[in-house]
């Protein structure tokens, strides 16, 4: 079950005296997460937590972590915009060619007198 985190100020107490303590800290907050994740998100949940885990390792320096997982989650957002546009556009394009035809017909239908011009 999700533990309440500890105050802001507490963890920041924890990166500065105990870097090792935090990383444990997220490590557990983490599992827990997505422990109770819906079941048909939790294989995904733990593919990106592996890379985050390894960005972690990868960069001892957590700014620059942070920086990376900040791209990461951003590409993902990017992704995901993609993907509603797409469907969005989609979506559109389903109702468009009745707005079309009926505009089509309406044309067709519709009789004028053609004026001609002196050259």
């Amino acid at each position: 079950m999700l533990k309440k985190l500890p105050e802001f100020g507490e963890l920041v107490l924890l990166a500065k005296n105990n870097p090792g303590a935090l990383e444990v800290l997220r490590k557990e907050y983490s599992k827990d997460i997505i422990d109770n994740a819906p079941e048909n998100f939790k294989r995904r949940l733990r593919g990106l937590q592996f890379q985050i885990n390894m960005e972690v390792k990868k960069n001892p320096n957590p700014i620059v972590s942070c920086r990376i997982i900040s791209q990461m989650m951003l590409q993902s957002f990017g992704e995901l915009s993609n993907v509603l546009e797409d469907f969005a556009g989609k979506r559109a394009l389903l109702y468009q060619p009745q707005r079309e035809n009926k505009a089509v017909a309406a044309e067709t239908t519709s009789s004028a007198i053609i004026i001609s011009f002196p050259t």
